[in-house]
This record gives structure tokens, sequence and C-alpha cells, in this order.
């Protein structure tokens, strides 16, 4: 990532306020569920670096190949996988990349402090629109 860029990214998620952290298994805190399903040791899944945030993927080493190619969407807040999306342009010409990891300002897990209903928001797209609309763009 650029410098310019991951300064702009860490000056969008500087008002964030103090992360949550969340259990992953209740039962056994050393666990968390793949994205096959299954329970598995926080051992056994990769722990990544994005750039930005650390956090442990979701996806073992068993099932990285069924998730090669897709954007990884990682919530800044609370450091947890929220999902993987297909690489594709969307209607603001907004490139997702294969095998990026992309950060959203909050997830469900931690949106509490929030208003419902708030959708989050890809920081990478908010500083993409800025760049292109200018510092008027507003997300909401």
């Amino acid at each position: 990532m650029e410098t310019a860029k991951l300064k702009k990214l860490v000056d969008t998620v500087a008002g964030l306020g103090k992360p949550t952290l969340l259990p992953f298994n209740f039962e056994d805190p050393g666990k968390i569920k793949c994205a096959c399903g299954i329970w598995k040791s926080v051992l056994e899944l990769p722990y990544r670096y994005s750039g930005f945030v650390k956090y442990t993927d979701n996806v073992c080493r068993g099932c990285e190949k069924d998730y090669r190619g897709l954007c990884r969407l990682v919530c800044a807040h609370c450091k947890t996988i929220v999902g993987h999306i297909k690489p594709h342009k969307d209607q603001h010409d907004f490139h997702y990349k294969p095998d990026v990891t992309y950060h959203l300002d909050s997830c469900q897990a931690c949106k509490d402090h929030e208003v419902a209903g708030t959708p989050s928001i890809i920081l990478e797209k908010i500083i993409f629109l800025r760049d292109k609309f200018g510092d008027q763009y507003k997300p909401y």
C-alpha cells in the first residue's frame, strides 16, 4: 500500500475509538469457525497483516484453494473477517482486486455503538471516491 494512501486510511480510522475484542468461541476461546464451518484452533489458521491491521484469517490451509482470488473484508475496528467477495468493478469504477484485503469501518458485531441500519463502509472505497470527487464526498 502506498504511504499516502496508508496515511489517509490511518486518518480515516483514527476516530473509530478503542477496538472491541470479540470472543471467538464462548466454550473454547482458542477456536475460530473456519469458512467451511469447522471449529479450528487459532494456531491452525493463517495470521495475516493487511498493511494496516493484523488479523487471524477464517480460512484454514485446507480451504485456501476455494478462496484464492477473492477479496477479504476485515473490520478495522475489531479486526474480524467479515466476508469474502469476488473481484469486480462497481458502479463508481472502484476496482476490487483479487487477493486484496479491504477494511470496513465497523461490522455487525461491533456496531452497537452506532445507529442501527447504518451500512458499513469500505475505507479504501471512501478514499478512492474522495480522490475522485473531492473532500466534499460524504458516504452517508
